[in-house]
């Protein structure tokens, strides 16, 4: 059973490297919007392997349909020479009335990892809370994604307990 380590970040310390949206792309690859929900899933499914509990509709179902996330706040990547959906990340609603906003689901599939895609959609999501004017942003991960956490770090994003 993995664990969750939970990150947190003031958009005020976004590392100047990273406050601009023209953050390059890697070449080979574009910005598309979604067709279809099912694409998520699908590129989660790739991404996260063996680990993803979820068939496609419960996921669907239980992150997709329910409004949690906003739709110009999710970004995907597209190979442009395949036409695969290689990546995405979610921008999702604050669960109570402040501006803390939560990066969900950064997933990018094995053969497209190493080549700077996190690293822009990233950037994206935080440059998108910070022209919604939101004052944070934290993140779930589990403890075993050691090149996330790393990714993460080097955004800003620091460690802190979660109480229950």
């Amino acid at each position: 059973m993995s664990m969750d380590v939970s990150f947190y970040m003031h958009l005020e310390n976004i590392k100047t490297s990273y406050q601009s949206k023209e953050l390059c792309i890697p070449n080979g690859y574009q910005f598309v919007m979604v067709p279809n929900m099912y694409v998520w899933y699908d590129v989660a499914s790739q991404s996260f392997e063996d680990t993803l509990s979820y068939n496609e509709q419960s996921f669907c179902d239980k992150y997709l349909v329910d409004g949690k996330y906003w739709r110009e706040g999710v970004f995907i990547i597209q190979d442009t020479n395949t036409k695969e959906y290689v990546d995405y990340i979610m921008s999702w609603l604050p669960k109570l009335d402040v501006k803390v906003g939560q990066l969900h689901w950064l997933c990018v599939k094995p053969g497209h990892r190493d080549k700077g895609i996190a690293t822009c959609l990233i950037n994206q999501v935080l440059c998108f809370f910070k022209e919604k004017n939101f004052e944070s942003v934290y993140l779930k991960t589990e403890t075993f994604r050691d090149k996330a956490i790393s990714l993460y770090k080097r955004f800003g994003f620091k460690e802190y307990n979660v109480m229950l």
